[in-house]
């Protein structure tokens, strides 16, 4: 099992790192350099964590699951293990299902922090398979 308290620090880095003001470049940028920093401006990033700019989001994809791309990735390795057929590769997708779980409920902690709503979504979405119930 991951250590979550260094998971946690990696993140709270760099979400720090994100929310610092930020100006888009100066210099001749591409249309793909400009609208990554002007998202840095807007305090967006990669990072799971919500920023002070974040809403609770509950619809599209999410209102079917808390973690579709979670999701999508898990049904991709259980399809990859099955069509493989390879001990090694089930013991890697198992892996895989232990870490993005515990990722999941790390980031769900965080969510629930930020977001009192969460809870109640929570409770009536699955978290990676739609139709299943807790």
């Amino acid at each position: 099992m991951p250590d979550l308290e260094v998971l946690e620090g990696v993140f709270l880095s760099l979400r720090e790192s994100s929310m610092t003001t930020r100006q888009p470049p100066t210099h001749s940028a591409s249309a793909s350099e400009r609208r990554t920093a002007w998202l840095l401006v807007l305090g967006l990033t990669a990072a799971p964590l919500p920023n002070s700019h974040a809403e609770l989001r509950t619809g599209g994809l999410y209102r079917f699951v808390r973690h579709p791309i979670y999701g999508g990735l898990l049904l991709l390795a259980i399809a990859l293990t099955l069509a493989s057929a390879s001990s090694w590769t089930t013991m890697a997708c198992v892996a895989l299902v232990a870490l993005i779980n515990a990722q999941a409920r790390w980031e769900e902690r965080r969510l629930t922090e930020r977001f009192p709503a969460y809870a109640a979504y929570a409770d009536c979405t699955p978290r990676f398979i739609p139709g299943l119930t807790r």
